[in-house]
């Protein structure tokens, strides 16, 4: 697949990984539906459910639809491998089971791809709602680059531990196919380093309009709160790309300000643990500080 494809010539696949939000699904799927975009087909993977989704994405009738049902639970990132790998889109686009779109968003991400053959993959801005639908009124519209050169986007991207990029963001189908897929062995933050992993690449493009509606998680999903799961992926794909991206004495500077930054990071999630009262997360915390955390943390989990 080249860049340089005509807008009329590009065709798109869309995953969607689904697990138990069958009271979602449906105005998903009808948001992506609504795209001024046509030209694509929605792969929805049911990752074994045991509510209604097959029931809601059946009784949608559309075409472009196509319902897939695993035999096992293959849990994130390997589900939305498998549905990756069968798509034929020359772009591919991941969209989350609870979020929804904006009507242009995937005719804009498609011009984009097409405009810049240098970028792997496009990302754009989003808009928070509740978990009844409701916007909360916080939008995150970032001061990036429209089309950021690759490094130094991942420099950018390893000074900070949030992730500026949604993960419901369009790829070129090239892109997975050269640098691989989403790695099982960083979970949900899977998609994280796949950003880094393709900036390493490739140029990354950006479209500054909120043209996703970031659904809230459900307060007892998995990732919810303070989860030292995730600390602990955050701060292994720091340390993994710090290797990949600098080097020299600039390496060593980088690595030295980071495991500064991580402790800080791990001491902060620690005490606010404890200001909530919430026991799981602080036992949890004491015992990661303790087997992880650099000399400080480990003193201050020995001692709260």
């Amino acid at each position: 697949m080249q860049g340089t494809q005509t807008k009329a010539s590009a065709r798109v696949s869309i995953v969607m990984p689904t697990y138990n939000r069958a009271h979602f699904l449906k105005k998903t799927i009808e948001s992506v539906l609504s795209q001024s975009w046509s030209g694509f087909d929605l792969l929805v993977r049911d990752d074994c459910s045991t509510d209604d989704t097959e029931k809601v994405v059946c009784g949608i009738q559309d075409h472009r639809i196509h319902y897939y049902r695993n035999a096992q639970r293959l849990k994130m990132p390997d589900n939305l491998n498998e549905g990756i790998r069968a798509c034929d889109g020359d772009y591919i686009l991941v969209c989350h089971d609870h979020d929804l779109y904006a009507p242009s968003m995937v005719a804009q991400m498609v011009e984009f791809l097409n405009t810049h053959p240098t970028a792997l993959f496009v990302h754009c801005g989003i808009a928070m709602i509740k978990e009844d639908g409701i916007p909360t009124g916080r939008q995150y519209i970032g001061n990036y680059p429209l089309l950021a050169h690759g490094p130094s986007w991942l420099s950018f991207m390893l000074g900070r531990f949030d992730c500026p990029v949604c993960a419901n963001s369009m790829v070129r189908r090239s892109a997975y196919e050269q640098h691989g897929l989403y790695d099982p062995a960083f979970g949900l933050l899977a998609d994280v380093e796949m950003w880094m992993r393709l900036s390493l690449h490739g140029d990354v493009g950006y479209i500054p309009q909120p043209l996703i509606q970031v659904r809230a998680r459900e307060q007892d999903h998995e990732y919810s709160g303070i989860n030292w799961t995730v600390v602990d992926i955050v701060l292994r794909i720091q340390r993994l790309y710090h290797e990949h991206a600098f080097t020299g004495w600039y390496r060593w500077w980088r690595w030295m300000r980071l495991e500064a930054r991580a402790e800080r990071y791990v001491l902060a999630q620690y005490l606010v643990s404890i200001c909530k009262k919430d026991r799981r997360a602080h036992e949890e915390g004491r015992r990661y500080l303790k087997n992880s955390g650099m000399l400080l943390s480990r003193i201050i989990a020995w001692g709260l």
